[in-house]
């Protein structure tokens, strides 16, 4: 004698038999024979009966079907026959044989759905209804705004991007964009960037103004250049500051151009305020350069006019002398 041991079932489209013309149904069990778990290759025929006993069944389409029994388990699939499973319960007879000859088993099982499958085929905004009815705060999937606060621990996004305000906070092609909804960079924002901490660059990298970069921060050095091409200032991390040269030989060094000091209090000092060279306005001092400490000249030294005592000056040639030459003069008068 046969003996069928149902150990749990599994409907696939049953709830969607009234929009589908052959639902399909996937069920699993266990079959006994003797008392023995079955093996080895069984028959299956499938009906779906109106009454737990006697009555009319209807067969499925799928007819007679081989299946593999292991340990007793298998599992099956076969077309649902084509009644209105709403009209009423509805029993399975299931038929089982070592050949296409079945023998039906008692007794009939009663059919039950889970009603979320039932539910989520035939509710108002299935996926399927081509008029969807969508319940009251309810989100679509496409199209509709969401307000109030999403609260996730973890949300994943499938996609190539999303985007809030279609450009406040995009994502798109692994580029976020801030204002833009076309994000061209890695990150692009459109506006200022305030950092309350500061900002890390890998070494030979830096801050760009158009397609190349205008300042470079490296592991020994700032660079300001002109788009990569030369150095326009840098700084190096042994305190040398260089203008128009990449390698600075001294605090402060200018290659090939000049520097220009000016204003009302414009000055170079050396040391201390004791030793600065600044501008003279008064014109009887010649109002040119004021040297505020001595000058000591290796080599030749010559000026259209000096201003001063004269003290202590030698090898002078003058011409249209004026004045009152003090202490020894020797030398030789012109015509």
């Amino acid at each position: 004698m046969k003996q069928f041991l149902l150990a749990f079932a599994i409907l696939l489209g049953l709830a969607g038999a009234a929009r589908a013309a052959e639902p399909v149904m996937t069920y699993q069990g266990r079959l006994k024979e003797g008392g023995v778990p079955a093996a080895d290759t069984r028959y299956f025929s499938f009906s779906l009966c109106a009454l737990e006993s006697g009555g009319s069944c209807t067969v499925t389409p799928s007819g007679t079907q081989p299946f593999q029994v292991t340990n007793g388990l298998f599992k099956s699939t076969f077309t649902v026959p084509g009644v209105d499973l709403t009209a009423g319960p509805w029993y399975l007879e299931v038929s089982v044989g070592v050949t296409a000859t079945v023998v039906p088993l008692v007794p009939r099982e009663q059919l039950t759905a889970i009603p979320y499958s039932v539910h989520a085929a035939t509710a108002g905004y299935s996926l399927y209804s081509a008029t969807a009815a969508y319940a009251a705060g309810a989100v679509r999937k496409a199209g509709d705004i969401m307000s109030g606060s999403l609260q996730a621990s973890t949300m994943t996004l499938t996609g190539s991007g999303f985007s809030v305000g279609l450009s406040t906070f995009v994502v798109k092609n692994g580029r976020v964009g801030i204002g833009t909804g076309d994000p061209g960079s890695t990150l692009e924002g459109n506006g200022r960037v305030k950092a309350d901490d500061y900002l890390e660059f890998n070494a030979g990298y830096g801050i760009m103004a158009g397609a190349s970069p205008n300042l470079l921060f490296e592991n020994d050095s700032i660079r300001m250049t002109n788009g990569g091409v030369e150095d326009l200032l840098r700084v190096t991390s042994g305190g040398r500051v260089g203008v128009g040269t990449s390698a600075p030989a001294s605090k402060f060094d200018v290659f090939n151009g000049s520097i220009t000091v000016r204003g009302s209090n414009a000055a170079l000092v050396f040391e201390n305020s004791s030793r600065v060279i600044s501008s003279e306005t008064a014109s009887g001092l010649g109002a040119g350069i004021r040297i505020s400490t001595n000058i000591y000249v290796v080599g030749f030294s010559s000026a259209s006019a000096y201003f001063g005592d004269g003290s202590n000056l030698t090898g002078i040639t003058a011409q249209n002398f004026s004045g009152t030459l003090a202490g020894d003069v020797t030398g030789t008068q012109g015509a």
